[in-house]
């Protein structure tokens, strides 16, 4: 099979219209030669990859980031591959097909997944988008209202959990000191429309963001229109001078997706814009509805111990087709839900800065999949095939410690365990068989 790559839009138009709020502040006088002020900036980047905040250039470990110029500034924000192409050791490829994910590598883990991410995790504001059972979607990621990307590569992701070649985490903007409104408007060829819509701010100790982003795209090709709307919120309210509670809620509505399949290079030379046959007459594509919701407190109790805590939960409403007799129409009702507890001690070892930390996670996974197969001939939804119901659970914990050896010699180690079990309830008796089994991992 072949495909071909064409850009979204051969042209596009963006209009941004930014509204704030601003303190001016009188001028005092000219600040002396050789004083701080007079010094140029210098950008401190912090990273979180390996669970622990520390400088960029102190951390030992393949860590990149991307900012929010090279994530917002000039970009469409609708796949993670316009901002993470040029990370070393990332590979994105970008099937321009909003019926299926993009595929991600890094390091070559997640290769060889036949469809969605695996073998990388994904956390957005510290709530995993990665399922217990080891897939990860990025459908729902509001682009628009990301801040920074970091990626984490090599042996030091296995913090994360099992089948960790690579961590990908991504966080939102705050609330900002300085209140703003944010508009954005960008169209192009093939129908597309982005509209974005912003709004940040803080109100005493209250942090707090609003986005609203909505896109729609007819396609370079045949059966290829989608739609989608995505609600991503932030709110942080700081409790004190090193404790803070942090709530998010994301939302995302895709009400079409269609996906216009794979051609023959004989197909490619005759009409590269059409659809493949059998897609058009089983209506393939899909219809999402995702609603993610987060909350996580930090508390630092003293200026050697600090504990954060998180709960999450997902719901996932999924609907697709896909062009098979049997199997075609797809109903997926998924829930997903966990916790993470992590504390870390800062001291000292044999008078040398030691900062250990560990912690625990929980996760489980219920999915309700109930498949029909298609008349070809008419589109009709015919009998059921598949009734299962999937539930993953899965138990972590961590430690890892930091130890200066000398001055300009740290000595970095960690460990972890998970265990995984995967139950499968088999509801469909039509064969005359039970199905139903688990497996310990």
């Amino acid at each position: 099979m072949v495909g071909r790559w064409r850009p979204i839009d051969d042209l596009s138009l963006t209009l941004t219209v930014v509204v704030g709020l601003i303190a001016a502040t009188p001028a005092t006088g000219v600040e002396p030669e050789g004083s701080a002020a007079s010094e140029p900036p210098v950008d401190e980047v912090v990273v979180v990859g390996h669970r622990g905040e520390k400088l960029w250039l102190e951390t030992p470990m393949a860590v990149g980031t991307v900012g929010v110029e090279e994530i917002q500034r000039a970009q469409q924000q609708l796949t993670l591959g316009e901002s993470l192409g040029s990370m070393p050791g990332v590979f994105i490829q970008n099937r321009t097909n909003f019926a299926q994910d993009a595929r991600i590598s890094i390091r070559g883990f997640g290769a060889r997944a036949p469809f969605g991410i695996r073998g990388i995790k994904l956390f957005v504001d510290g709530i995993p988008y990665t399922l217990p059972d080891g897939q990860g979607q990025v459908d729902s990621i509001d682009l628009s209202s990301a801040e920074r990307i970091e990626v984490l590569r090599g042996p030091a992701a296995a913090l994360y959990g099992s089948s960790s070649g690579g961590v990908i985490r991504i966080e939102s903007e705050e609330g900002a000191d300085i209140p703003y409104a944010h508009t954005r408007v960008s169209g192009g060829s093939y129908g597309y429309l982005n509209v974005q819509g912003r709004a940040s701010g803080r109100t005493g100790d209250l942090r707090s963001l609003v986005s609203v982003a909505g896109t729609k795209l007819d396609g370079y090709r045949d059966h290829s229109q989608m739609k989608n709307w995505i609600l991503n919120t932030n709110f942080r309210y700081e409790l004190g001078d090193d404790s803070d509670l942090r709530l998010v809620l994301n939302h995302f509505d895709s009400p079409e997706a269609n996906d216009p399949g794979g051609l023959t290079a004989k197909e490619v030379v005759a009409d590269p814009t059409q659809a493949n046959p059998r897609n058009v007459a089983f209506d393939a594509g899909e219809a999402i509805q995702n609603t993610i919701v987060g909350a996580t407190y930090r508390g630092g109790f003293d200026e050697q111990n600090e504990t954060k805590v998180s709960a999450y939960a997902t719901w996932r409403d999924f609907d697709g087709r896909v062009p098979s007799s049997l199997r075609g129409a797809i109903d997926l009702d998924r829930f997903f839900a966990g916790g993470r507890v992590q504390h870390a001690f800062l001291g000292d070892v044999f008078g040398r800065s030691n900062r250990l930390s560990g912690g625990i996670e929980a996760e489980g996974q219920v999915d309700k999949r109930l498949q029909r197969g298609i008349d070809g001939s008419t589109g009709a939804v015919t009998g059921v095939s598949v009734n299962e119901r999937q539930t993953v659970t899965a138990v972590g914990v961590f430690l890892h410690d930091e130890l200066e050896v000398f001055e300009h010699l740290e000595l970095t180690g960690s460990v972890r365990y998970d265990w995984v079990r995967f139950q499968v309830l088999d509801r469909y008796f039509g064969d005359s068989q039970d199905d139903s089994d688990e497996l310990d991992f």
